[in-house]
């Protein structure tokens, strides 16, 4: 299964979405630095996760109101942009 990489802004935003789907039993998501290549200036952080809980990270991130800046496939260590948004 491919991962997501999903870019959240602030840091703050970032560790209160992985903790809540770490409480819902999503053990393998990880609060990362954005890229400098994805990095539309400024820092800005990022969430890292497995494909198949896309909905999971959705729904917490409408929960807390948490603006999504972008979302990347990680394919073979290289990024490609334009996933679909399916919420």
């Amino acid at each position: 299964m491919n991962e997501i990489l999903a870019v959240v802004g602030s840091i703050t935003g970032a560790v209160r979405l992985q903790k809540d789907l770490n409480r819902k039993g999503y053990l393998k998501v990880y609060a990362v630095n954005t890229p400098t290549c994805l990095n539309s200036g400024g820092c800005s952080y990022s969430l890292k996760f497995s494909e198949d809980i896309k909905q999971a990270f959705f729904g917490a991130a409408n929960r807390r109101r948490i603006k999504i800046r972008g979302l990347y496939k990680i394919v073979k260590d290289l990024v490609e942009k334009g996933i679909e948004w399916n919420q």
